[in-house]
């Protein structure tokens, strides 16, 4: 019995047969079988989101430090790093002088709280370009609460971004009224 155990058997039956033992174990058996089944289903259902979050948006986690654990392909296109440059870094590394200090504190501050911080954020390129993402950062916490990491999740709004600044310049449209100009030039292109 040992023996087998060790070599992985999850349980056994022993001679004399007795035909309520082997029913009860079969009816376990099956349970488990299904239960396993719905875990893989559930599984590849999480990484098809997955997939679909990859395609879609920048993607960054990060450990409770802010250290990079992980970027998709998105994060790297955007911000010009390849992968083996983010990980193991402070996500602070594509932060842009142009961010004050005191928001990326309040966003620290919202998201150790265990609450998503939702903002709008400039950043920096590798070679020193600049994009903006409106950006979702989620802490992920594990069964007793504890935080694990976040996940940042953005969205790339550099071009609107820059038609704002345009508009706002070259003919002093003020943020009131940004989306009524905004859509009107989108009509004229």
């Amino acid at each position: 019995i040992r023996d087998s155990l060790k070599a992985g058997a999850a349980d056994f039956i022993q001679k004399p047969f007795n035909v309520e033992e082997i029913v009860l174990k079969v009816d376990i058996a099956i349970s488990s079988d299904r239960r396993d089944r719905e875990i893989l289903c559930r599984q590849q259902i999480l990484n098809d989101y997955k997939d679909a979050v990859d395609r879609s948006s920048i993607v960054s986690k990060t450990d409770t430090k802010g250290i990079i654990t992980f970027v998709n392909d998105n994060f790297c296109d955007i911000s010009g790093y390849e992968r083996e440059e983010r990980d193991g870094k402070n996500h602070n590394m594509v932060r842009h002088t142009d961010m004050p200090s005191t928001i990326l504190e309040e966003m620290w501050k919202t998201i150790k709280d265990k609450k998503p911080c939702f903002g709008k954020v400039k950043n920096k390129t590798k070679d020193d370009g600049y994009y903006w993402v409106n950006t979702v950062i989620n802490p992920i916490v594990d069964y007793d609460g504890n935080i694990v990491e976040y996940i940042g999740i953005r969205t790339d709004i550099t071009e609107l971004e820059n038609i704002k600044a345009e508009l706002e310049t070259n003919l002093n449209i003020s943020n009131e009224n940004f989306s009524e100009a905004y859509k009107i030039s989108q009509e004229y292109q």
